[in-house]
């Protein structure tokens, strides 16, 4: 795969024992009958010492307890470096018979200029991952509509299935239904709005508010009678109709920007302001009065939903920093009385705006979408902007938020789902949506506990980590809403079916697994990690998986990567824990390294140390001048470097004689790349996207959805 990779691409040399060098791998505490060479190997299953060591002790740590490794620093050991008989070489001159730690291996070797041919422009075919969705509204438990980029998609079994409602050159922000006639539909974009009064079958184009500024909202309480806020996020003006779109008056609202509206009825609704107050209206908006307003220090901006003539709840947004947004949940069952129900006070936005800090806790560190179903049901989704996949949550309750059920974060779903439909406490749908466009659905029935991507594919590929052993065969880690599926593709990545999971762990904080989760040396055996920083093997092709490694307790594991015949293997923490097996994970052994060393790169470059690769060299100069934090090795010969840019990656396929620089010309950011030879490789970007390509990177094609 990608970071820390020579493991099964040198199977392809047979037994060339070059590959390992002339290097010396002695363990503290073990024997020097025990200690291991990784050098020449004369005999199958016999492995010369590795020399004369003082007081080395004894190998046995069945106990799992980790001990130190030095390379070298041993009576008459031999190191990275000149050995008698080679000449200089490429690792730099002799340091036989002195310490020569992980530092020593890197430095030692010789950095040389990396020749760069003509920069070669690469093309991608095909669709990012879920084609620009962006909001999600169902009406039952099987109907349901997604829009976004051009297009209205709707569905008549639960989202197993969409088909095309309609098509127009608009990029659709919102969607809603109106809880008065649930075959009402509107769809809206900044200076568009179009209607179905039909359940999807036929959509009107309407008129707009003569204003001319964005559309943020619509509100349909019944087929015919509407609002909608034009102006900005910040606040804007309020504006109605009462024949279906056709015409629009504006609202006299009160002072101060319009931030959200929401009527139960054609008669009864509120609207947020900016400064923080909730106005109710019982004729339909002609008139208005206060019936909440912040009181302490810290006001919100109040997003409302109505779910009766008397029953309403409001998400409060707070003060925002340190990619932390305060927040709040209100709830009225009498129209004018507010009570705070639930609250989040970070370090980096300050308390729960409103006097809400003494409400029971909200998920995550900031606010996602809420969905309001009656006067006792709400759903709350929260989210962690600093941890990356996986972060989103999901809180509910059944009584008014006098308690509340919050459940583990949705496992592989982006940081910020920007759109969440549920139809009951139970069903439920979660768009998570990414800046570039790339979209996916997930549905759970169970409130929460689990979730399962039912669009852009059913059967979906991975986005965590790809391993492919041929041009044909590869497994793969994790799908949107489940971290531990392990996939398998026989097609190149064509089509995926789940061939098992790892041990189903739910830690608070998931692990942000690394560039190498998944590792297979063959088509039986192969390597993992669990959302918990658990290290798994499987000897099935991934049928059942069994610990390998338990997770540290500080700073778990996140990447992994084994040798050829599963003997050797690494796995590391970024910038923090590396620990080496050398008797295929029987036991482990804390590896000496500098912080500053202690990366995915750093390691797989000490790996094409030991390994004694041709194509160290230019790779240490390449991962220097790109601060590249990964590379993928294939081979020998066949080598990636991601760019710096986020756009391009450097590729060699004759030893790091020449690189090529393969640019998109346009910001992809590749998170994996997995090449088995100098032609065909794949990519899973940042986004979650799946490429492939079979010409050395000049050509990409996106994954069928």
């Amino acid at each position: 795969m990608s970071a820390l990779r020579p493991r099964r691409r040198l199977q392809k040399f047979g037994s060339t024992a070059m590959m390992f060098g002339a290097v010396a791998l002695l363990l503290t505490g073990c024997s020097a009958a025990t200690a291991t060479q990784a050098g020449t190997q004369n005999n199958t299953g016999n492995q010369a010492s590795a020399g004369n060591t003082a007081n080395a002790g004894t190998a046995n740590n069945s106990s799992g307890q980790t001990t130190s490794i030095v390379i070298g620093n041993a009576t008459n050991a031999v190191s990275v470096g000149n050995t008698t008989g080679q000449g200089s070489g490429i690792f730099g001159s002799s340091t036989s018979g002195t310490s020569a730690d992980v530092q020593s291996v890197i430095t030692g070797i010789q950095a040389s200029s990396a020749r760069m041919t003509s920069t070669v422009g690469a093309t991608t075919s095909g669709q990012p991952y879920g084609a620009g969705l962006q909001t999600v509204q169902f009406t039952s438990g099987s109907v349901g509509f997604l829009a976004g980029r051009g297009i209205i998609l709707k569905t008549t079994n639960g989202g197993q299935y969409f088909q095309t409602a309609y098509r127009a050159n608009i990029d659709f922000t919102g969607l809603a239904a109106s809880p008065g006639s649930k075959q009402t539909i509107v769809a809206w974009a900044d200076h568009a709005i179009v209607r179905s009064t039909n359940g999807g079958a036929k959509w009107t184009r309407e008129s707009l508010p003569p204003a001319g500024a964005a559309i943020q909202q619509v509100d349909f309480p019944t087929s015919s009678e509407g609002f909608a806020i034009t102006g900005n996020v910040d606040g804007g003006t309020l504006w109605m109709t009462s024949d279906g779109g056709a015409n629009w008056n504006k609202v006299s609202a009160p002072a101060g920007g319009v931030q959200s509206v929401s009527f139960g009825s054609a008669s009864t609704g509120w609207i947020g302001l900016t400064n923080g107050d909730i106005d109710r209206s019982v004729d339909g908006g002609a008139h208005w009065s206060t019936v909440f307003h912040p009181g302490g220090q810290y006001p919100g901006r109040p997003l409302v939903q109505a779910v009766g003539n008397h029953a309403a709840w409001a998400l409060v947004i707070g003060g925002s920093g340190m990619s932390q947004t305060s927040y709040s949940v209100f709830r009225t069952t009498d129209g004018a009385t507010w009570k705070p129900v639930q609250g989040v006070s970070t370090a980096g936005a300050g308390p729960a705006p409103d006097g809400a800090t003494e409400a029971p806790k909200g998920p995550g560190s900031s606010a996602g979408p809420m969905v309001a179903l009656n006067a006792n049901q709400a759903v709350v989704t929260g989210v962690c902007e600093a941890c990356g996949m996986g972060s989103g949550q999901v809180s509910s309750t059944g009584n008014g938020g006098a308690s509340w059920n919050t459940y583990p974060t949705v496992q592989n779903g982006m940081s910020m789902p920007t759109s969440v439909s549920f139809v009951s406490l139970n069903d439920g749908w979660m768009l998570d949506n990414t800046v570039s466009g790339g979209s996916f659905l997930l549905r759970t029935t169970d409130g929460g506990q689990t979730w399962r991507e039912v669009y852009p594919m059913v059967h979906p590929h991975p986005v965590e980590g790809v391993s492919f052993l041929n041009a044909n065969v590869g497994y793969g880690l994790g799908v949107p809403g489940n971290a531990s599926a392990v996939l398998k593709s026989a097609d190149g990545g064509r089509t995926w079916w789940q061939v098992g999971s790892l041990p189903q762990n739910s830690p608070s904080t998931p692990v942000t697994l690394g560039n190498s989760p998944i590792s297979f040396i063959s088509e039986t055996r192969g390597y993992a990690i669990g959302a918990d920083g658990t290290v798994y093997q499987t000897a099935n092709g991934g049928q059942s998986w069994t610990v390998l490694l338990p997770a540290a307790q500080q700073n778990p594991y996140d990447s992994i990567v084994f040798l050829p015949g599963g003997k050797y293997g690494v796995v590391n923490s970024y910038g923090q824990n590396t620990e080496v097996t050398v008797d295929g994970g029987q036991t482990w052994h804390a590896l000496n390294a500098p912080s500053n060393l202690n990366t995915p790169a750093q390691m797989q470059l000490y790996l094409t140390a030991l390994a004694r690769l041709p194509i160290a060299p230019t790779v240490k100069t390449l991962i220097q001048a790109e601060s590249a934090g990964w590379f993928d090795v294939a081979n020998a010969q066949v080598a990636v470097v991601p760019g710096q840019n986020g756009r391009s990656f450097f590729i060699t396929t004759n030893g790091g004689s020449r690189w090529h620089n393969i640019d998109f010309g346009h910001y992809l950011n590749a998170s994996t790349i997995d090449f088995v030879n100098g032609q065909d490789g794949w990519m899973i970007t940042v986004l979650g996207s799946l490429l492939r390509t079979t010409n050395g990177g000049q050509t990409w094609t996106y994954a069928v959805h």
